[in-house]
């Protein structure tokens, strides 16, 4: 059953008495209505209110800007940001502001939480940002002892006797998961780190740089890609590559026996078009919904962290992309739209 227009004012009247406050927005920003207790706290009449924009009422959200924030939500349920709402006696008023898109109408709701939960929810963004910067810095200094263990173990091999090589083994197999896992986590605290930091992309060149540090020599893989230009295209290029490099060792551990990888380009006017084909055995259809899950890993055959595709997954959510997937017996082919980055970036999404 769909909701038609009046029903979402019946909706908005139904909870005039909440504590939130609560405005309806139209995809250029223009104020549609806003709930009672919006206008008590705002100071500002319903009819005043109706002739406002969120430009007039939000410090930090400029009319170039907004487009921004509606692509957005196609993505993602909510986005939450911070900023200083201009009240009618004259007050600047810090808020945290929740932005959604309702599953009835062609409208976005606004939620506007007052100073009790702005405190909170920033207290609990630090905590998150602190425990960030810890996981990014924990896992950044654990890989150097790890390596060191590693060229130890292989110092052992020359030294040691033949009956001492299959507990080196073991040992080497130990630290280098150990260290997969560390090197994994590390860039899953990468995608959550700090701003993001535009700059001109060329795709083929950072494929070919991914290519390069995935595929090792004893790899026996083909590789081809194809489509046009990617001038003129503007992103995060450190973002870019985590979100890219999950997908392409899949393509290569998961591929066929004589393992066959296809890339493909295509520039449009939003962003970029990416297409990666494997040959493999394809997805099997009971855990297709859950590939992207932190530390899932699907088959017997995945001996890695897990961690791969979430990492995809969460670099995809700071810069706005897309993931989807298609898979039959004949491979997969992952569907990647990556949009232009905006010069100015805020941190919407810091987790």
């Amino acid at each position: 059953m769909e909701f038609q227009e009046q029903d979402m004012w019946m909706i908005a009247d139904a909870i005039d008495q909440v504590g939130e406050s609560l405005v309806w927005v139209d995809k250029e920003g223009n104020f549609l209505k806003v709930n009672k207790t919006a206008l008590e706290k705002s100071g500002y009449s319903g009819e005043r209110m109706k002739c406002m924009s969120i430009f007039d009422f939000c410090d930090s959200i400029s009319p170039d800007e907004w487009p921004n924030y509606v692509r957005l939500l196609q993505i993602n349920q909510y986005i939450n940001f911070e900023c200083k709402l201009f009240m009618n006696h004259g007050q600047i008023v810090p808020m945290q502001v929740t932005i959604r898109q309702p599953e009835y109408g062609d409208h976005l709701l606004i939620i506007l939480n007052d100073f009790d939960i702005y405190r909170e929810n920033s207290m609990l963004d630090r905590l998150k940002k602190e425990f960030n910067e810890l996981t990014y810095r924990f896992t950044h200094d654990l890989r150097s002892p790890l390596s060191t263990l590693r060229g130890l173990i292989n110092l052992m091999r020359i030294e040691g006797t033949p009956a001492q090589q299959p507990y080196l083994d073991k040992m080497e197999q130990s630290v280098r998961k150990q260290s997969d896992i560390m090197s994994n986590m590390y860039l899953l605290a990468c995608t959550h780190r700090g701003i993001l930091h535009p700059g001109p992309v060329q795709f083929d060149s950072l494929i070919r740089e991914l290519i390069k540090e995935i595929h090792h020599s004893g790899d026996d893989v083909q590789w081809t890609m194809e489509g046009n230009e990617t001038q003129g295209f503007y992103g995060d290029h450190e973002m870019l590559a985590l979100l890219l490099q999950p997908i392409l060792k899949n393509a290569i551990d998961f591929g066929g026996e004589e393992c066959r990888v296809q890339i493909r380009l295509e520039s449009v006017k939003e962003g970029v078009n990416l297409e990666i084909q494997d040959n493999g055995q394809g997805i099997d259809k009971t855990v297709q919904s859950k590939i992207f899950e932190m530390f899932y890993r699907g088959t017997v055959r995945s001996n890695g962290s897990g961690l791969g595709l979430y990492i995809a997954r969460s670099a995809a959510a700071r810069i706005g992309a897309q993931i989807t997937f298609s898979t039959s017996v004949e491979g997969t082919t992952f569907f990647i739209h990556i949009p232009h980055t905006p010069a100015k970036q805020y941190e919407l999404f810091p987790g």
